[in-house]
């Protein structure tokens, strides 16, 4: 798991780009892989 910060997120599709130091560069998620999220 990794813990990050919403930087864009598209509501409609689920989806998003997240900075996270823990990762280089954008990091894709969906929001079925949000941790305790029915939706983002």
């Amino acid at each position: 798991m990794v813990d990050g910060v919403i930087r864009s997120w598209n509501v409609d599709e689920g989806w998003g780009v997240i900075d996270s130091a823990e990762t280089p560069g954008d990091c894709w998620a969906h929001f079925s892989a949000a941790a305790g999220a029915e939706r983002v």
